[in-house]
Order: C-alpha cells, then sequence, then structure tokens
C-alpha cells in the first residue's frame, strides 16, 4: 500500500506532521512546497496543510510564487486555490511578468481565460513592456491573442523599444496572428523605435507570405526606418531572395539609399550575399554609383574588404573595374590587404590590380597599418605578396617606425630579419632604436643593435636612445645600450 491509498485525512496529518511550523524560514522546505502545489498529486491535500503555514506569495530567486507556477504549468485548480487563499493575482517575477503574461506566452487559453476571470490585469507590462497581447501575438498565439482582444486588451500597446503586437507577429512569422490584429484594425504603418514597420520587419526576416499578405492590405512599399532602409534594402541585406523578388514585382525602388548612400546591391556585397548580388544585377541594379560625399561607390571594395571570395570573383567577372576606388581613394586590394584576406588579395591581382595603387592618400600602405597594429601574420603575407618593405609615408614613417613606436616587438624583430631600412626617421628625427628604447623593448633593441643600429642617433630635440631609455626608466635597456657603447652626454638628457 502506497501513500496514495491512504483516507485524505491520514494523509493531511502525516503532512501536517513532518512540514515544522517555522518551516517557512527554510528556503529549500519553501520551494519544495511550491513543487507540490503545481503538482496534480496530492493538490488539495498538500494545499490544506500548507496554507495553516505558508507565506502564500513568497517568491524564488527569481521572483515566482507558487501561483505564478501554476499559471505557467498550467493548472487551473490550483491556481483557483491559491487565489481563495488570498495569492497575489499581479505577482510580478524578476522580469515583470504576471501569471497572466506567462499564460498568454504559451497559449494556455483555459488559463488565460481563468486569469481574467479573476479580474487579471490585460495590459500590465513585463519590464521589457510587453503585454499579455504582445506575449500571445509574439509566440503565434491566434486564440489566445483573440481572447485577449475580446476582453479589452490594447490593440496598439508599445514594449520598449515600440513594437506593437502586429509587429511583434509579423517579425517572427505568424501569419494567423497578423491576419487577427488586421481584422481588428492594426495599424499597418506603426512603427517601432527604430522606424521599423511590420512590413520592414517581416522582409527583414525573409517572411514572404507576411510581406505578401501586408502590401495587399496596402502598407508602404518605401517605408524607411531611421537608418533610411526600406523593405528591400534589409530583405538584400539579409540575403532573402524571394522576398526581394517579391518586392521588386511590387515595383521597389532598386537603388534606393540609406542615410549612409549606401544600396541594396552595396549591403548585398558587404554581407557576402553571392547569390542576391546576382540577383540584384540581373534586375539592373547599377555597379557604380556616387557616394553621398560625391565620390563613387562600387560593391567591390566593400566586398574585398570583408573578404567575401566569390562576390568579388562575380563581380569581377560582371566587368566592375579592379581598380575602383573609394571615396578616400582605397582599392579593393587595399581593403583585402589590411584586412588580412590573402585569397581575395591574390583573385584581385589575378584580375589586374597593381600593388602600388594601395597607398592612400597619407600614404600609408596595407604593410604600414599591419605593423602599426602589430599583426604579425598580415605582415609575413602582405611580404610575400612583394609590398614594398620602406615604403614612407607623408609624415616619414616607415613600418619598421611603426611597430617600434606602437611596441610591437615581434613585427619589429620580422621586419629587421626582411631587412628593413635602420636609420629611417620621422618627422621628430626618431629612429626605430630610439622608439624601441623608449619603450622597453629589450629584444628589440638587442636586435637593432646587432644589425648596426646607431646607439647615438639624436633626434630634433637632441636625444638619444640611451637619453630616452634613461627618462623613461627602462633599465634593462639602459643597461643594454652603455655596453654596447652608447655614450650618456648631460646635455642629451631633457
Amino acid at each position: 500500500m502506497g501513500l496514495t491509498d491512504l483516507p485524505a485525512e491520514l494523509v493531511e496529518s502525516i503532512i501536517d506532521f513532518v512540514i515544522p511550523e517555522n518551516w517557512k524560514y527554510y528556503s529549500e522546505e519553501r520551494w519544495l512546497l511550491k513543487l507540490r502545489l503545481i503538482c496534480k498529486l496530492f493538490n488539495h491535500i498538500v494545499s490544506r496543510c500548507a496554507f495553516r503555514k505558508l507565506d502564500i506569495d513568497a517568491k524564488n530567486g527569481h521572483g515566482r510564487t507558487p501561483l505564478w507556477w501554476a499559471a505557467a504549468k498550467g493548472h487551473e485548480a490550483i491556481v483557483e486555490l491559491l487565489l481563495e487563499n488570498g495569492a497575489e493575482l499581479e505577482s510580478k517575477d524578476e522580469c515583470g511578468q504576471t501569471p497572466l503574461s506567462w499564460a498568454a506566452a504559451n497559449g494556455n487559453m483555459a488559463m488565460v481565460k481563468l486569469l481574467l476571470e479573476k479580474d487579471a490585469e490585460p495590459e500590465t507590462k513585463s519590464k521589457s513592456g510587453q503585454t499579455p497581447l504582445s506575449w500571445a501575438a509574439a509566440n503565434g498565439h491566434e486564440a489566445t491573442a483573440k481572447l485577449l482582444l475580446e476582453k479589452g486588451a490594447e490593440l496598439e500597446s508599445r514594449d520598449s523599444i515600440g513594437l506593437a503586437p502586429l509587429s511583434s507577429a509579423a517579425a517572427v512569422g505568424h501569419i494567423p496572428v497578423v491576419k487577427l490584429l488586421l481584422e481588428k484594425g492594426a495599424k499597418l504603418e506603426s512603427q517601432d523605435s527604430y522606424g521599423r514597420t511590420p512590413v520592414t520587419l517581416a522582409a527583414t526576416n525573409g517572411y514572404e507570405a507576411i510581406v505578401k499578405l501586408l502590401l495587399e492590405k496596402g502598407a508602404e512599399l518605401e517605408s524607411k526606418d531611421r537608418y533610411g532602409q526600406t523593405p528591400l534594402f534589409r530583405a538584400a541585406a539579409k540575403g532573402h531572395g524571394v522576398v526581394v523578388k517579391l518586392l521588386l514585382e511590387k515595383g521597389a525602388n532598386l537603388e534606393s539609399k540609406n542615410q549612409h548612400g549606401r544600396r541594396p546591391l552595396s549591403i548585398a556585397a558587404t554581407n557576402g550575399h553571392e547569390a542576391m548580388v546576382e540577383l540584384l544585377l540581373e534586375k539592373g541594379a547599377k555597379l557604380v554609383f556616387k557616394s553621398r560625399n560625391g565620390g563613387h561607390q562600387t560593391p567591390l571594395w566593400m566586398a574585398a574588404a570583408r573578404g567575401h571570395e566569390a562576390v568579388v570573383r562575380l563581380l569581377l567577372k560582371k566587368g566592375l573595374e579592379v581598380e575602383s576606388k573609394d571615396p578616400m581613394g582605397r582599392t579593393p586590394l587595399w581593403w583585402a590587404a589590411v584586412n588580412g584576406h590573402e585569397a581575395v588579395m591574390s583573385l584581385l591581382l589575378e584580375g589586374g590590380a597593381k600593388l602600388d595603387s594601395t597607398v592612400e592618400p597619407s600614404g600609408r600602405t596595407p604593410l604600414y597599418w599591419s605593423a602599426a597594429n602589430g599583426i604579425t601574420w598580415s605582415v609575413k603575407m602582405l611580404l610575400r605578396k612583394g609590398f614594398e618593405l620602406n615604403f614612407k609615408t607623408s609624415d616619414g614613417m616607415t613600418p619598421l617606425l611603426a611597430a617600434a613606436r606602437n611596441s610591437h616587438e615581434a613585427v619589429v624583430k620580422l621586419l629587421l630579419e626582411e631587412g628593413a631600412e635602420l636609420e629611417v626617421k620621422d618627422l621628430d628625427g626618431r629612429t626605430p632604436l630610439s622608439w624601441a628604447a623608449a619603450n622597453g623593448l629589450v629584444t628589440a633593441v638587442k636586435l637593432l643593435l646587432e644589425k648596426g643600429a646607431e646607439p647615438d642617433s639624436r633626434d630634433n630635440n637632441g636625444q638619444t636612445p640611451l637619453s630616452w631609455a634613461e627618462e623613461k626608466s627602462r633599465e634593462e635597456v639602459v643597461k643594454l645600450l652603455i655596453e654596447k657603447g652608447a655614450q650618456r652626454n648631460p646635455t642629451d638628457i631633457t
């Protein structure tokens, strides 16, 4: 015979006996009782015993009460019992969700109906600003959403980022809910905090059927969000071909520009969507267009910057000029090199790109930037591709100077091994040794001296590597320089 076979009165006495009078001070026992409360087994027996000793609205670490759990799990009898014994109907968990919110989110019609009959607030909002209707719409629970609307739920309630229920449903592809909300009069052009309409959200996430439905209902085809992005732009950015085809069939502007002057083709290339790029080109998208500042942009350098080999190959095949430059005068090869995309670099070089065209107006090459940022593997790759080791910028900097100035010792060593010029000076007259000494790069200083760097070279202020090392308290470097014959001259110290 098990516990379930005993008379109810005896079971109640046993449970009453094992739960101590001060049980509510023990979190573990309190939690165990909550678990019992959401179980159908012994629900009335356990509850009658517990209510004599229970803080009925006691919360766990997430702020959830027994009522919250019972509602979330769909146990109507327990919910009724808890409410009869004074449980707080509008108790909120740590996220600000009430029992009604959770029941709506789960699509539990019976529970939602029960809680509404008990006068649960249909417009209560979570910390993210979502109402029970918002939750039902976002999770695709059409019947629950309909019930909430019949009970007076606000059709245009907004969450913390301005999403109305229609936008929430459209964004995640719930067609029945979208149809219901439209039938109830939801606004087609409601915008969230980012200026996105329901059709923009549906297009962004690739829901063709919803985009089609919203357009048939009169949604604005060229609506723009706060960044100037249309539904077509967003669909192209995500690579949703079927949605883009639909929008173009409906007459969407193929050359619509966002706030930065970028177009669907350029964003598709930037994001590496080869099929989308091909589709847009087939539909007549322009390969070259003016940027916002009057220069010219092409999708080639955008794809090259991100390392999208397939898109680069496609654009070259379509005849796009391999030496096309961005508004700052940088070529696709420059972008590929700076970002370390070796495969794209090889493709561009095969297509006729020139190494000497990778110099930006300031004279900084991809090799310079890689050295300045300490990207050793990129420096190796660029040298292997034939980039000029000692190319000077307009302010006299070389890759070696940049690496030494920025304390990238491994790059300094690599460049020296490749034969970088030792006595090059920047505009302040400082050499690689001067910078290495000041930055305490012991290994680099040693290697520079072994390669023949002048230990007493003076900069424009008359300081030597030794004086810099002493000024910066680089004791190990000071010792090394003196051992190698550097002269300490009091007039050197400023």
